[in-house]
């Protein structure tokens, strides 16, 4: 049984979306935060992942920057008997939406290594840079998740199993808590 991986290469430049839509064991790779920009222009989320199982997804080397309508980042809703697992982040900058960066719930295994998860959340105190509910199996390595427009840094929600390391939380709204 042969499982193919996809990996989907974003050149140099500001890329624009809609409507970001990801796939089982895919990568979505650029040549460099600084370098690659994938700029959200629609309205809504600019991911949003329902109930449909996700596993073995990456982002990497790129900057995901939010515009004047985005909701939610990157946005995951698993389900308790099927939950969305394997995913990781790695060198990867998401700023400016108006409710979570990332927002997940219910998906197990997730890696954060070297990202920027700032100013997130302008529309309010309960939206964060980075929000989990039910998660389990978290990673967070050298990652700054300062300046939230509103809300927390992070916010983690029944969340089990999680480690966070060499990570800055600078100049929350309110106070940083694992609940």
């Amino acid at each position: 049984n042969i499982i193919s991986r996809v990996v989907v290469f974003l050149t140099a430049g500001i890329h624009a979306t809609n409507d970001l839509k990801i796939r089982s064991r895919v990568t979505l790779c650029g040549a460099g935060r600084a370098k690659t920009i994938l700029k959200h222009i629609g309205d809504g989320n600019f991911m949003d992942q329902g109930a449909k199982k996700l596993t073995d997804v990456v982002f990497k080397d790129i900057t995901l920057q939010g515009g004047s309508n985005t909701g939610s980042g990157l946005n995951m809703r698993g389900d308790n008997n099927d939950r969305h697992a394997r995913f990781m982040w790695q060198n990867v900058t998401l700023t400016g939406t108006g409710s979570h960066g990332i927002g997940i719930s219910r998906v197990n295994h997730i890696i954060m290594d070297n990202c920027v998860f700032q100013r997130n959340g302008a529309r309010g105190g309960l939206h964060h840079n980075v929000y989990f509910l039910f998660v389990s199996h978290v990673l967070q390595s050298d990652c700054d998740m300062s300046y939230p427009v509103e809300g927390k840094s992070n916010k983690y929600t029944s969340t089990a199993h999680l480690l966070t390391q060499r990570c800055v939380m600078k100049d929350g709204k309110r106070v940083f808590g694992i609940f």
